[in-house]
């Protein structure tokens, strides 16, 4: 598979990436559009599955990983996405192959309880995932106070608890800033929710002021 993807290998690319990304993986240097057009074609040919059962037993690298992820984002079967995810994020050891993996069949279906029981996990990327999941596929009311009770020392998932927050604000800021009003979220995690609501552009200027309040 190596030999595959080496043709796309991009070492400019590969320079930049890896001083974002920590990994005991390899890392090739293929941008990302080529690997989900691998994992694209893997499921128009009904060989996604052949695949993934490969996954477990070969030797993996970071792109490798990324492949996996991809593919789980197209499998419209929710269960089988499922039991993928549970296989896939015990290899993740980055943020870059924890947040690719976001499955639309997720979008359709109930995963509260599943992700609600990742949060409780002691696997810094099953923890992020599940914030994720909370952030992209779940109602703001089931998630608001689950998400606040993470308590971790991990930087990747106060910064995904952070980012879960932003995305709130945006999507309801006064419910949102009521809720944090109320429920004082740790500092740490306030300083990176903060920055994040700042770099936003959807949310207005004045309720930027407004999360002084929060402090």
């Amino acid at each position: 598979m190596k030999k595959e993807l080496s043709k796309f290998i991009d070492l400019k690319y590969k320079d930049f990436h890896k001083k974002l990304v920590f990994t005991k993986y390899e890392f090739l240097g293929v941008r990302s559009q080529h690997l989900k057009d691998y994992a694209k074609k893997l499921q128009k040919d009904n060989k996604f599955d052949e695949f993934f059962n490969n996954f477990l037993k070969n030797d993996k690298f970071y792109e490798y990983l990324q492949i996996i992820a991809y593919g789980i984002n197209l499998e419209k079967d929710f269960n089988k996405a499922l039991k993928y995810c549970d296989y896939y994020l015990d290899y993740v050891d980055n943020w870059a192959n924890c947040d690719s993996l976001a499955p639309q069949s997720f979008k359709k279906n109930d995963i509260l309880s599943w992700a609600s029981k990742e949060l409780k996990s002691n696997k810094t990327y099953r923890i992020r995932f599940a914030i994720l999941c909370f952030m992209r596929f779940i109602n703001i009311d089931d998630g608001l106070k689950l998400v606040f009770s993470v308590t971790s020392d991990e930087y990747y998932v106060n910064m995904a608890k952070a980012w879960y927050f932003q995305v709130m604000f945006a999507k309801d800021y006064e419910k949102t800033f009521a809720f944090l009003k109320e429920n004082k979220l740790e500092e740490k995690c306030l300083k990176l929710c903060m920055q994040k609501c700042r770099d936003s552009l959807r949310i207005s200027k004045e309720n930027k002021e407004r999360l002084r309040l929060l402090k």
